[in-house]
């Protein structure tokens, strides 16, 4: 294994224990964690086609067409027509998906703070310092 696979594996395994060890719990309200990362997705690039997210966010066409739905039904997003190609609709967030990713995300932090009580205070620091340079080298690629 040549240091890109070792570093691929590495990264795999951040993953799945951050998703075993600090997002194990739900989401809020009745909306997963899977949903509220749709709708922030949604929020953060806002207008783009329900394919575009699907892709972007590897959910399949099914599963982002239902959840589409339950958004739309919701009030959480809206459908627009493009101007330029009938055949195409963008998704917008609405204002209520806003203030109910906005909330979502409040809970989701509380409680994903909460998860991390178990550990000192240095080693809180020492995780800050280390997330923060793993973003910024990982915001490279």
């Amino acid at each position: 294994m040549d240091k890109r696979e070792k570093i691929a594996s590495k990264i795999m395994q951040i993953m799945r224990i951050h998703h075993k060890k600090v997002m194990h719990k739900g989401g809020h309200d009745g909306m997963s964690r899977h949903r509220m990362m749709v709708l922030g997705h949604i929020e953060k690039h806002n207008g783009l086609t329900m394919s575009c997210y699907g892709k972007e966010l590897m959910i399949s066409k099914p599963n982002m067409s239902n959840l589409i739905n339950t958004f739309y039904e919701q009030g959480f997003i809206e459908r627009i027509p493009d101007e330029n190609d009938r055949r195409v609709t963008k998704i917008c967030i609405t204002e209520k998906g806003k203030e109910e990713f906005k909330k979502g995300k409040k809970i989701v932090l509380k409680e994903m703070s909460k998860n991390l009580d178990e550990l000192t205070d240095d080693e809180i620091e020492e995780l800050n310092i280390h997330y923060d340079r793993i973003i910024e080298i990982m915001s490279k690629l």
